[in-house]
């Protein structure tokens, strides 16, 4: 394999291949690489799911001098560093804050796994009390999994309060498990800054994020369209 197949395109012209790929084998064999938000300026910064589930590897590069590579889990944060093809340091640090803040009853990447690895489908919604359209359209979806024979499972904002989130549901009738979310498979996803954000899974596939609030009509065709590549890629 090709050191332009486990790089992202930005990359390929970095020095340091042959170390860069022994590294980032150990996690992933092939990455499908999603940019983020750069850090800082005049750093890139790009991730992905490793094999594992759970783990994921971002990678960051400063000036095309500096390399970061780091594996991040539920139980810790490793990082190797590298300039002009040779290790700086490599660290074991603690796991993402969100994961280390105590609460009960949470959403968990054991959990999630679980549910991903059914033949049957489910529909995480990440909603938030801050968040209106994640409380008034709630019913959408839920009416989208019922008619679409989903599994609905709300996870809560990890940075909002359980009583803040019972007090608002009360506002909007709504009933539901209150449960913050503690995965690093779904954090990583990203646009959990902004809700709701749902994921179509089963079959041991998460799919591409729903973004947002829909009508009950193009919810239905999203989802649809979401179950149908799941069920096209589970064939192969």
């Amino acid at each position: 394999m090709t050191m332009a197949s486990r790089l992202p395109d930005e990359m390929i012209h970095l020095k340091c291949q042959e170390q860069i790929e022994k590294d980032l084998g150990k996690y992933v064999q092939n990455p499908n690489w999603q940019r983020n938000v750069d850090p800082q300026l005049n750093v890139k910064s790009y991730s992905a799911p490793s094999d594992q589930f759970g783990r994921w590897v971002e990678i960051q590069t400063f000036k095309d001098t500096y390399l970061h590579i780091f594996e991040l889990s539920k139980t810790h944060t490793f990082q190797y560093s590298h300039k002009n093809c040779k290790y700086i340091y490599n660290s074991d640090m603690p796991a993402l804050d969100f994961l280390k803040k105590k609460t009960q009853n949470t959403f968990t990447d054991d959990e999630f796994e679980k549910i991903v690895n059914k033949n049957e489908f489910s529909l995480i919604y990440a909603w938030s009390p801050t968040m209106i359209y994640s409380m008034s359209e709630m019913h959408i979806f839920q009416q989208a999994c019922k008619k679409l024979g989903l599994k609905f499972i709300p996870v809560l904002d990890y940075t909002q309060s359980i009583e803040d989130a019972k007090n608002q549901l009360s506002k909007y009738k709504k009933d539901i498990a209150i449960r913050h979310y503690k995965s690093i498979e779904l954090e990583m996803r990203g646009g959990l800054t902004h809700f709701p954000v749902s994921y179509v899974v089963g079959k041991k596939i998460i799919s591409q994020k729903i973004f947002g609030a829909f009508t009950s009509d193009l919810l239905d065709r999203e989802m649809k369209k979401r179950i149908d590549l799941i069920n096209l890629r589970s064939t192969k």
